[in-house]
């Protein structure tokens, strides 16, 4: 507990009477105890504010990601894992990457090293071959450019959807809706 400012000022009072020198050393000793404890309750709020973020990361219903400027992951939340089916020590540049479709692989690059060049936002869309089951997906990929405190370009924080259901369903609704203009046009 921090002393109050009135008591503080009645001990340096003391030691000021006692010796420049004995109040320098003991002014310097309360200091450090008052960063100490201020140094602590700050890595526990640090501590707190992170764990609420990565439940709140693990809890959304989209993959979280960051990716560094040399296309790095550093952060996955559990969604994106689901959706990859990859373990989090997988989450890396060179398996992340050899799973985009082999058709979708060149532009796919081409467009990040766009991006990365004009530290602009981005929304793509793109299949990956999940490694555990060879399932073909089709992702929405949106990221926005990140900056260090110094304001120097540092990556991109991303989510990922998986829109391979409502693709197939769109492909299936435009399909019957082809079917009953053709048996309209029968009749």
């Amino acid at each position: 507990q921090l002393l109050d400012q009135n008591r503080i000022r009645e001990i340096l009072r003391t030691f000021d009477a006692l010796s420049p020198v004995i109040a320098l050393v003991l002014r310097n000793a309360l200091f450090y105890e008052t960063q100490e404890e201020l140094i602590l309750e700050r890595t526990h709020e640090l501590a707190v504010s992170e764990h609420r973020f990565r439940t709140l990361a693990d809890m959304a219903p989209v993959g979280i990601f960051r990716i560094g400027r040399d296309a790095e992951l550093s952060f996955v939340n559990r969604k994106w894992l689901e959706m990859t089916g990859l373990e989090k020590n997988q989450a890396c540049h060179d398996t992340w990457q050899s799973m985009i479709h082999p058709d979708d692989a060149v532009w796919l690059m081409k467009h990040f090293a766009e991006t990365v060049s004009t530290k602009r936002s981005f929304s793509v869309e793109y299949r990956i071959i999940r490694p555990s089951d060879k399932k073909i997906l089709t992702l929405k990929g949106e990221g926005i450019p990140e900056y260090d405190e110094t304001g120097e370009f540092s990556g991109f924080i991303c989510t990922l959807t998986d829109i391979t259901d409502i693709l197939r369903e769109q492909e299936e609704k435009q399909k019957l809706e082809r079917q009953l203009a053709q048996s309209q046009k029968m009749e």
